[in-house]
């Protein structure tokens, strides 16, 4: 029930902040900055920088954004069209330890589109099990600036999202 109210608020607002975007970052003006927050949690979403592209290959536009609560940073992918009851995938990562693979190492971090028009194999030696180059569909890319930024791809054998990292 708590995921389900969530994801109507958070789908709701979404709507309402970015219709007819097509597959770019959105920057909203200071003034129509919102807040999201879960009732039964601290995590903050800034939505100043929602993006926007198709990111599992549907021929529709997903919708992501971060969030951070104490030292853990939260990336919402929201899948399909928000005007239905859309299906949701949440990704954790650490924040602040630039010891840990699965942490940034700042405490800002920022999203953006990343292209999927090339093989990974000349930066990873193999393409991630699951990944699959695409002109039309796009990755995600979280960085701050002081370490090896996360790229996310959707996993199509796993139908999920999946990251890797240097």
């Amino acid at each position: 029930m708590r995921i389900l109210s969530y994801t109507f608020i958070l789908s709701l607002t979404i709507l309402i902040l970015i219709s007819c975007i097509g597959n770019q970052t959105v920057f909203l003006s200071q003034k129509n900055l919102e807040i999201i927050r879960d009732e039964s949690s601290q995590t903050t979403r800034d939505t100043e920088y929602v993006v926007s592209a198709d990111i599992n290959c549907d021929s529709k536009n997903d919708y992501a954004m971060i969030g951070i609560e104490g030292e853990k940073l939260e990336l919402t992918l929201i899948l399909g069209e928000i005007e239905k009851i859309p299906r949701t995938v949440t990704m954790e990562f650490g924040l602040g330890n630039s010891m840990s693979q699965s942490a940034m190492c700042g405490d800002n971090p920022k999203l953006k589109l990343e292209s999927q028009a090339h093989d990974l194999i000349d930066v990873l030696a193999a393409n991630p099990d699951g990944y699959k180059k695409s002109d039309v569909c796009k990755g995600l890319n979280i960085y701050d600036g002081m370490c090896d930024s996360f790229h996310l791809f959707w996993n199509h054998k796993t139908n999920t999202l999946n990251w890797w990292r240097l």
